[in-house]
């Protein structure tokens, strides 16, 4: 179950497809959802991390990290969600 930003178009509860850009995925340490990366793949500037939820992958590009593939928080910034 995921919570969206306030003021998602189309948020609801239920069952929904929900689309959002890499860019709109924001990593820290202190709001969102805990999980821990698949993947961490080097981007140049910046890692893009990986995460598997219900058998899709979710991308986020962030900092490099002491230890990248430990757990670290998830939100999203912006959402668009469709009815299923």
């Amino acid at each position: 179950q995921f919570v969206l930003p306030e003021g998602t178009a189309g948020a609801r509860e239920g069952a929904a497809k929900v689309l959002f850009r890499p860019e709109d995925v924001e990593l820290g340490d202190e709001a969102g959802w805990e999980m821990t990366p698949s993947a961490v793949l080097f981007q140049g500037a910046f890692l893009e991390y990986r995460f598997d939820v219900g058998g899709r992958s979710i991308r986020a590009f962030g900092p490099d990290r002491d230890d990248p593939k430990r757990p670290i928080r998830l939100s999203i910034r912006r959402a668009q969600v469709f009815k299923v």
